[in-house]
């Protein structure tokens, strides 16, 4: 975790190469070095600096990272900051800071070099010793102020001032925007199909995996998988999706990796990583072997005549390729792309239903008070939908007064205030209403996968009817199953995880058309 302080070439590439994975691809050295003064003035780590950047940009419709629209992003995270501090630190003293910059430093105070350098990038820092002597002959004029106040705050001892000192410290940082001035409230983003349909009919509504009930609630157990039968889950799954893929491809029998052999021949396996840390590359990349054909072998992979692919760890392929001495397969083809299957109507007779999604945090960033919520709960009073599927977290362990806790209170009372505000619209919309935990959730268990909430929280509401058909607690990943319609449903960014594991070469789709193709193919 690289935070707090600027990254070395290593770091500047990770933070490049994730930028990248998004679509922003920072061409002037300048701007990412920019962009990794603002990460380290924040203190973020670097994932942490591009979701906010990914935010900011959605947001405020930025495509590029120029000087402007970092300087636009850096006054956002500073203001940000401030307020958060406010709010969930009282007891802290206030502290005031002068911040200089290469736009206002020049003719303000006399440069050192070693002070500078420290705050420096190396571009920078060469700059500096190459003017070093001219910068050190220059001393700026001063006048005497008395008593200058700084944003209203404590007065600075009367002493001397340097004038252009004054004009930085008294500039005021743009109030950050609330959440209710915002202005693109209902904005459809895209639409797919048109707005007819059946009206809303009888739910049937299936939940899988489900357990069985008792009076204590839901029985489970979680993490009490042993190796043999993660081994054996993972086998299955290369057998399963190479047999697709061999069927598809209409390819021969696959071969065992064990045996040596001059001539082309198929295998099957899974990507491998030949360290337990880093990243997949084309000298890091391993195949991974099925327990029928080739007892599990390993072996290296060469990908310099592989030509186009895209691969990422964990992933089943099939490889057309020689394995000459046993060790070290040199990959011609590789196949690993499956179409989707098509959809199997229902039957006309079928009731229709309606369906409303929307994924958490559901709260600002600076208070629980969830108004989010609140804006997603009237759209569900006007549009009554049969079945309401929310995604955390709910109480997010990332939100800033969880972060900085001076609370005595406990974090579930905001999911019991969340619960309340949902069900009473829920009842009155005549709505079926499912919850899928977030491994963010701050008062759940913190895995993958992820049981279901406790059913001590539907306990306030036993007064009500049905309130087990009405509220659905369900694990994530969850498969619904609504008037024969199977939809699955995870709170975990897939998407995200993937593109920062994922290798590719040579012309291959879009990064996202690749990266939604790989979760379809290795159903």
């Amino acid at each position: 975790k690289i935070g707090g302080s600027f990254a070395d070439m290593d770091g500047l590439q990770n933070l490049r190469e994730e930028l990248e994975n998004f679509d922003f691809d920072v061409k002037d050295e300048r701007m990412l070095y920019k962009f990794d003064e603002i990460r380290a003035l924040q203190k973020m780590d670097i994932d942490e600096v591009v979701e906010e950047w990914i935010a900011f940009a959605m947001k405020e419709g930025v495509t590029e990272v120029t000087e402007l629209s970092l300087d636009q992003f850096e006054t956002k995270l500073s203001s940000r900051s401030s307020n958060r501090a406010d709010i969930v630190t009282p007891r802290q003293q206030v502290k005031t800071s002068v911040f200089l910059t290469t736009d206002n430093i020049d003719g303000s105070v006399r440069l050192d070099e070693d002070l500078m350098g420290n705050y420096a990038t190396p571009a920078e820092r060469q700059w500096l010793k190459e003017h070093k002597e001219s910068l050190a002959t220059t001393t700026p004029s001063r006048t005497h102020y008395s008593k200058p106040h700084i944003n209203g705050q404590t007065p600075m001892k009367t002493e001397d001032v340097d004038e252009s000192l004054l004009e930085v410290v008294t500039m005021e940082t743009p109030v950050q925007s609330s959440y209710k001035d915002r202005k693109n409230s209902g904005q459809v983003i895209a639409s797919l199909g048109g707005e007819g349909g059946s009206p809303n009919g009888p739910v049937n509504l299936a939940i899988a995996p489900s357990w069985e009930r008792d009076e204590k609630g839901i029985k489970f157990q979680y993490m009490y998988q042993t190796g043999r039968s993660k081994s054996h889950a993972l086998n299955e799954r290369i057998v399963n999706v190479s047999s697709s893929l061999l069927s598809y491809y209409n390819l021969d029998d696959p071969v065992s990796l064990c045996i040596p052999s001059q001539e082309p021949s198929i295998y099957v396996g899974r990507i491998w990583l030949d360290t337990e840390e880093g990243k997949l590359h084309a000298e890091s990349a391993q195949l991974e072997g099925c327990m029928e054909v080739s007892n599990g072998e390993i072996v290296k992979l060469d990908l310099s005549e592989a030509g186009s692919f895209s691969i990422f760890p964990g992933q089943t392929v099939v490889v057309e390729g020689v394995n000459a001495r046993g060790g070290n397969l040199k990959v011609l083809n590789m196949y690993h792309d499956l179409p989707l299957e098509l959809c199997v109507r229902a039957n006309k007779g079928s009731d229709g239903f309606t369906l409303l999604v929307a994924s958490g945090p559901f709260t600002t960033s600076d208070n629980f008070k969830y108004e989010p919520l609140m804006d997603l709960l009237q759209v569900v009073k006007r549009d009554k939908p049969s079945v309401l599927v929310l995604c955390g977290p709910f109480v997010d362990a990332r939100h800033g007064e969880i972060e900085n806790w001076c609370y005595e209170e406990d974090p579930s009372k905001w999911f019991d205030s969340f619960l309340s505000h949902t069900l009473e619209v829920a009842i009155e919309a005549q709505t079926r209403v499912v919850l899928i935990p977030s491994q963010n959730d701050f008062h759940h268990h913190q895995l993958y996968p992820q049981p279901p909430f406790s059913d001590d929280f539907k306990l306030p509401y036993r007064r009500e009817a049905n309130i087990d058909e009405r509220l659905n607690f369900a694990t994530d990943p969850s498969i619904l199953t609504i008037n024969n319609v199977t939809i699955g449903v995870t709170s975990t960014d897939i998407l995200k995880h993937l593109s920062g594991q994922t290798y590719t070469a040579g012309p291959t789709a879009d990064r996202m058309t690749t990266l939604v193709q790989h979760m379809y193919s290795q159903r």
